[in-house]
């Protein structure tokens, strides 16, 4: 009981101590003087997650819960309501993801089916963690919260209200909004320590002060500071791991790069001794959503003073499993730009450096958007200046062009990557002689990537997998290709061959959702395709059975007169002999 109310103080340490003892006294033999530890009794989970101890806790709840060998193993009650949704969180500080997802959507169904509301609340907030870890973009995590609060507002536990706080300070404080992650983090310490818990409360600083670090904010430093003390007085090494990954960052943003090395070395050591490699290799709760926010500091192993340290090994080690296309990069020696360039072509032309969006003023002149849209739009090719000036400055001489475009790369550069060191090669454009290339080895996401991977037949093998991915897909086609430069040649082929795969991947999603009888989805998805296209026949076709199918015939049969009218209208031609028979059989009332 008393190493209980330890853990709930966030006095690991002493908790720690207290369970050890227990379990000494419990096994000593009547006519023992002396009381010695047994190795094999186990640990509550919850202890070895409070003290850092991560990887013992995973492999006893593996155990436990019959993940290894498929055997479950009752033993005494544990100190956390339901294992599973305990291995959830641990997997979110792990890096995994996708079974810490698993475990909570597991931990959420037991919960509704046994009538635990509390419990149903802890699976909710594990559900966001998840999220936060395998989607940061998708705001799910926010309403898993809510969710959470709302269900402890009627169990009368205010305190677990805590967890909740904490993560939505994460969401708010990694999207940019320092404010409202302050607002919530000052909510969940004040229910932190009425109750005592000096480890929620360390989390919740750490929240903070990670958040602190994301919006460039002066008091990121003060808030780590205060997470460290905590966690140091509860012995939680994995928390002092994160403060000192955070505290890194801090430090080489701000250009004190002795004090980052010094706490990388620190973070190093802790990886090393107790397994916390996913901190650098893989999205985790506390750690940055933007993976490519590590490569400076594994880069910084390259230079003094760790240059040729064992520590700087380790991180080359990382380097090479977790990122190898860095590794193996000839142009990256100690220089990344520390973030991924987010890049939105379909719509509009809008791109991000990490989260801060690059503004108009941030171009100096039109010319080097073009320049870089150019580039994307041939991304892996090499293309010769002289095309490059062809395309872009038509009217001038030669001369003239490429002194424009010489002045244009630069702004271009500085747009993208505005803290390169000087004499440092860019990592986005690359030059090849006379040629240049957007070629990045690491650090890039494109819409039209994603929304060509989602449609592949890779992720369109499994049923319920494709939906999802051709949902997502059609929800990424926010408009045609580059709109803005409607007139270039060199853009309209990729424009044309997007809007067709976007018609025939929406219809056939607008079908789907139609045999599975979700109607309302699928007559919208329709109208969708037909706001672009409005001589797209096969959308009026699956919208004529969708009206149909819901009990609207008189809705199916405007349906086919529009698209008479349009067809007509447009291209002067009668509609498919298929659109006519299922007019037909609408207006017989027959089954479609």
């Amino acid at each position: 009981m008393q190493a209980e109310n330890w853990a709930n103080r966030g006095r690991a340490d002493i908790a720690l101590l207290l369970e050890q003892t227990a379990n000494r006294l419990e096994r000593k033999p009547a006519n023992a003087i002396q009381v010695s530890a047994d190795p094999n009794v186990p640990l509550p989970p919850r202890l070895l997650l409070r003290s850092g101890r991560l990887n013992e806790a995973c492999a006893q709840l593996e155990h436990d819960l019959g993940l290894s060998t498929g055997i479950i193993h009752h033993s005494e009650p544990p100190l956390h309501r339901e294992p599973q949704l305990l291995l959830a969180f641990i997997d979110t500080l792990l890096g995994n993801g996708a079974r810490a997802l698993a475990m909570a959507r597991r931990g959420l169904l037991e919960s509704q089916q046994a009538g635990s509301r509390l419990t149903e609340a802890i699976a909710h907030m594990r559900l966001g963690h998840a999220y936060q870890v395998v989607a940061p973009q998708d705001p799910i995590a926010t309403a898993h919260y809510q969710q959470a609060l709302e269900l402890i507002q009627t169990t009368g536990v205010a305190r677990t209200r805590a967890e909740a706080y904490l993560g939505i300070t994460l969401v708010h404080g990694h999207r940019g909004d320092l404010a409202s992650a302050q607002d919530a983090a000052r909510l969940g310490l004040a229910l932190a320590e009425s109750s005592g818990d000096e480890w929620m409360a360390a989390l919740l600083w750490l929240a903070l002060g990670s958040s602190a670090v994301t919006s460039a904010n002066p008091q990121a430093a003060n808030w780590l500071e205060q997470a460290r003390l905590r966690f140091q007085r509860g012995g939680d090494t994995y928390g002092q791991a994160v403060v000192a990954l955070w505290l890194a960052l801090d430090h080489l943003h701000a250009g004190r790069t002795n004090a980052a090395a010094a706490e990388l070395i620190g973070l190093l050591d802790a990886i090393e001794h107790s397994g916390y490699t996913g901190l650098l290799t893989s999205p985790t709760l506390f750690g940055p959503r933007d993976q490519a926010t590590i490569l400076p500091l594994l880069l910084l192993s390259r230079t003094a003073p760790l240059q040729g340290t064992h520590q700087a090994n380790i991180a080359e080690h990382i380097l090479r499993q977790a990122y190898p296309t860095i590794a193996a990069d000839e142009l990256v020696d100690t220089y990344h730009p520390g973030y991924t360039l987010r890049i939105q072509m379909l719509g509009g032309f809008r791109i991000w450096r990490g989260t801060t969006e690059i503004q108009a003023r941030e171009w100096q002149r039109e010319k080097s958007r073009q320049l870089l849209q150019l580039l994307i739009n041939y991304r892996g090719q090499w293309i010769q200046r002289e095309q490059i000036c062809a395309w872009l400055w038509p009217d001038n001489d030669s001369i003239a062009a490429e002194r424009q475009f010489k002045v244009t790369l630069n702004a271009l550069n500085v747009a993208i990557e505005p803290q390169r060191p000087p004499r440092t090669p860019p990592f986005f454009i690359r030059r090849q002689g006379l040629a240049y290339s957007f070629a990045p080895s690491y650090g890039c996401w494109i819409d039209v990537d994603e929304f060509d991977l989602r449609l592949s037949g890779v992720l369109q093998a499994e049923p319920e997998l494709a939906l999802r991915n051709s949902r997502t897909a059609i929800q990424l086609y926010r408009g045609d290709y580059l709109p803005e430069l409607l007139y270039e040649s060199w853009a309209s082929e990729e424009r044309e061959r997007l809007l067709a795969r976007y018609l025939s991947a929406a219809t056939d999603l607008a079908a789907r959702l139609v045999q599975q009888g979700v109607l309302t989805e699928a007559i919208e998805c329709c109208e969708q395709i037909l706001r672009r296209d409005r001589c797209y026949e096969e959308a009026y076709q699956v919208l004529m059975q969708a009206h149909a199918r819901s009990g609207s015939r008189s809705q199916a049969i405007r349906t086919y007169t529009r698209c008479v009218q349009s067809l007509n209208d447009e291209l002067g031609i009668e509609p498919l002999p298929e659109t006519i028979q299922m007019y037909d059989r609408i207006r017989r009332n027959d089954s479609v």
